[in-house]
Formats: C-alpha cells, structure tokens, sequence
C-alpha cells in the first residue's frame, strides 16, 4: 500500500485539506510510473512524474561540482548515479511524456541535469515538458541561459540560505562560486520560470520566512547573500503561488484569484505590501480555503 492510497481515501471522505502532487522515484522503471499516472489524477491528488538525486550537499562534500571544492581540493563531489545513465532515465521518461525533476545542488549536478533534458529534446522532440531542476544552489554562468531555452524550471528554497552560515559556504566553493550561488534575480531576468517552495523538513513548511530571504537575501545573523539577487516582493509571492501552478500543468485551474479557478484562498494578518520587511516573517494565516471549503479559521476573542 502506498501512502498517497491514504490521500485518496482521505479525499473520498472529504477530509483532505491539501492539493497532493507526488511524485516517483526515476530509476528506468516506467511501468509503475503509467499505472500512477492512470490511477491518481483526481481533483486533489495527482501524480506528477518523476524526481531523482543527482548528487549531494554542499557541506559534506556530495554536492558534485565542476571544479574542485576550494577548501578541499582533492574531491568535486560526485553524482548519486552514473551521469549516462541519468540521461538515458531522462530520455525514456521524457519519451512517454513524464515531467522529470533532479536534485543538484553544485554546478556539475545543475549542468548534467540541463545535458540531460538537452538530450531528451533531441531524441524525442521539443515539447511543453515543465521539468525542473531543485535546488540550483550554484549554477555556472554558462549554464544561466540555458534554463529558458530549455523550458527547464527552476525550483528553489530562499530560505536555505539561513541553513549554513555564508563564511561557512565561501570557504568550501570560494569567492568566485559564491557569485553564481542561490540566483534568482539573475534567472529570473534571464526568462526562467523560478518556483518557489520549502523543502520541508530540511527547513521548516511556513513559507514567510522563504518569501522574506528572497526579497532582502539577509540570513538571521543579518548577512546579506548577494544583494543584487534580490527581487521584488510581487516576483516572490508568485514564485509561490502562480508558478508551481504552472508547473504542475495546472495554471488554469490554480495559482491566483480569478474567476472560473478554484477556490484555493488563504487570508493573512498583515497586508505583505504595506509592511517592513522584516516583519514577513512573523506572517500568520489566519483563514484557509480550499476548492471553496474552509479549513481553518483563526477566531480571535474579543474581551469584554
């Protein structure tokens, strides 16, 4: 029993609260993945393809980049599998229409995963593909251009940059790498279609912490991560909100408030635009719809 079958059950009884999209393992195995793809496409559960790791983490030398680790030289990380056989996993999911996804987190990772989804249009054919790198923590600058002539998303966590102190970073990848480390400003001029998300439970699932590292790039001990990476307040709620709608094929139906979408509304309490920055990441919600149901509501008591 797999625990999505859970989801649907949940579903059935009208007690799931959340849109799930998940995803399988890539690994060569398409059998699996088209019975999923028949059996979990309802209104709030859905099956989106595939995700894989393609390497590690920075901090422990996993992360596979393409030159050598600055503090470290003897080692540039490696990928969790043989880069050939990524890209022919890649090729086969992208031939059956699959949406495929990859863990990178060092330069090297970013750039096979781009090689990959190259190499896929190639054998298949140029398609409407939304597949999508996570992480992008480095990306080498050749590699920047690249995302949007592919089509490929980038999805990113803005408040990874509070995981590992910046000192700590710069030792490991240098001062040069730290140049082209947690782009977004840079991507997004660049046409890519940047998504926004948590990754919990590396970091926690409140998002107004991930929103405020994006529009200020300060770190809790108030460094600044590359200032000319920040972007506009609008930029990071759509990263958000509109883009992984987009990404799950799903614009028309979610992502922003509109008519004929469902309804899908959260209310804050605070206007996010008329605020100090710093204070986003105290945001509360204090009411919840979804697909015009209401499932949480914070009543506030009223002394008298």
């Amino acid at each position: 029993m797999y625990f999505f079958a859970n989801f649907t059950d949940y579903e059935k009884e009208g007690k799931l609260t959340t849109r799930v999209h998940f995803v399988a393992p890539l690994n060569g195995d398409l059998v699996l993945a088209k019975s999923l793809r028949e059996k979990y496409k309802s209104n709030m559960v859905q099956f989106c393809g595939f995700k894989q790791f393609a390497d590690g983490v920075t901090t422990s030398y996993t992360a596979y980049l393409l030159e050598p680790y600055t503090n470290n030289p003897e080692t540039r990380g490696s990928t969790v599998f043989p880069e050939e056989t990524i890209k022919t996993w890649t090729v086969e999911a992208d031939k059956e229409g699959f949406r495929v996804r990859f863990h990178c987190i060092g330069d090297g990772a970013v750039q096979l995963a781009l090689d990959s989804f190259e190499a896929a249009q190639k054998e298949n054919g140029v398609r409407d593909s939304r597949h999508a790198i996570e992480h992008v923590e480095m990306i080498h600058p050749d590699d920047i251009e690249r995302f949007h002539q592919l089509g490929v998303m980038a999805s990113v966590q803005p408040e990874h940059i509070n995981v590992t102190t910046r000192d700590v970073y710069q030792e490991l990848i240098g001062p040069e790498r730290m140049n082209y480390n947690y782009l977004l400003k840079t991507m997004m001029d660049h046409g890519t279609n940047v998504v926004f998300g948590t990754d919990y439970p590396v970091v926690k699932l409140n998002p107004f912490p991930g929103i405020y590292r994006a529009v200020t790039r300060l770190d809790d001990e108030g460094v600044v991560w590359e200032g000319k990476e920040r972007i506009a307040l609008k930029d990071a709620l759509l990263a958000y909100t509109a883009a992984p709608a987009y990404g799950s094929f799903r614009e028309h139906e979610l992502g922003t408030i509109e008519a004929g979408k469902l309804a899908d509304i959260i209310v804050l309490d605070r206007n996010l635009f008329a605020v100090p920055y710093v204070e986003i990441k105290n945001t509360k919600v204090i009411f919840t719809m979804v697909d015009g149901k209401i499932v949480h509501e914070k009543v506030e008591k009223v002394s008298r």
